[in-house]
């Protein structure tokens, strides 16, 4: 089991250690990255979406250029066209299927083409949106469930929470694990069998994840931070993907209010899941000691490297390795 950050290191190294010894030895240049043009497709369960959250759409149009559809669209569902996208926002809560094809023919086109993905889920969440979650890693809890706290809410909703258990790997967001993020939404947790998650956001230690018209008569999907309110995976393809147990957490309204951390926190995560953020860049790499070559074959005892990388957003490192 690796984290995310290790599966990122093992994919540079076999690229440089496939190199023969007299190609990895010389210096090895970054080269710069073309501008991205590709054009991201937004799909809403309603077109009202466009008024109430305009705000995340105007955040994705910094990385992306929007094609934005109805998942009712008869033009996607005459076509192939939702195959065709490399990037794909689904705020599609409340739907039960795509507009063509099946979850799994979306799953495996994700898998092949390293698309990148949100999925947004809600209150009644529908089976589009339970199902994609699923294909990254996250098993999301009954519809007629949400997150319940009756200690860290807001006007004594219950159902209307504050969190501030960010992940402090850095690997996703920079912000304070004290930053406060408004949630009202459904619950979920991670497949235990799957390395490849990550837990962005979770709930508050006294949190948990039932019905609220309901008494509680066994035990619930998760509790406290267990539970996971923001979840994002990365494929060994490098696709990513984050999936959001909340519609309202992005909305114009939560994202105006000033002592919460709801806009930087999707910022950031726009940023990583499009690349200009958790990407590792080899500068130089060279060999601190010699082989022994036999014919095709090539000895390497106790092998000694340097090698200066970047990441995107971040400062150089040098990492020596033995």
């Amino acid at each position: 089991t690796m984290p995310l950050a290790s599966w990122q290191s093992l994919s540079v190294w076999a690229g440089i250690l496939s190199m023969p010894l007299s190609q990895s030895s010389r210096m090895v240049e970054a080269t710069p990255q073309a501008p991205d043009h590709r054009q991201m497709l937004v799909l809403l369960d309603h077109p009202s979406l466009l008024n109430t959250h305009s705000q995340l759409l105007d955040t994705l149009k910094e990385f992306r250029k929007l094609e934005v559809k109805t998942a009712s669209s008869a033009a996607l569902r005459a076509s192939n066209e939702l195959f065709s996208y490399s990037d794909i926002i689904f705020l599609t809560p409340y739907a039960h299927t795509i507009p063509i094809g099946t979850v799994d023919d979306l799953l495996a086109h994700v898998d092949k083409n390293s698309v990148n993905v949100w999925v947004v889920a809600a209150p009644g969440v529908g089976k589009l949106a339970s199902s994609l979650a699923a294909g990254f890693g996250f098993k999301m809890d009954e519809p007629n469930t949400r997150v319940v706290d009756y200690f860290n809410n807001v006007d004594s909703e219950v159902s209307l929470i504050r969190s501030s258990q960010l992940s402090q790997s850095g690997l996703v967001s920079t912000l304070s694990p004290t930053t406060d993020i408004l949630y009202r939404g459904v619950g979920m947790v991670p497949f235990p069998d799957n390395a490849l998650t990550i837990e962005v956001l979770t709930s508050e230690h006294t949190a948990y994840s039932y019905s609220i018209s309901e008494p509680i008569s066994d035990y619930p999907l998760a509790v406290g931070n267990s539970l996971v309110l923001v979840g994002a995976s990365q494929s060994r393809n490098n696709g990513r993907a984050v999936v959001f147990g909340s519609l309202e957490m992005l909305s114009n309204d939560v994202f105006a209010l000033s002592n919460l951390s709801n806009a930087a926190l999707t910022r950031d995560l726009a940023r990583w899941t499009f690349g200009d953020a958790g990407m590792v860049r080899v500068i130089r790499f060279e060999l601190a000691n010699d082989a022994l070559q036999q014919g095709d074959e090539m000895f390497v005892s106790n092998l000694k490297s340097n090698m200066v990388s970047t990441e995107l957003g971040r400062t150089t490192r040098i990492t020596k390795c033995e």
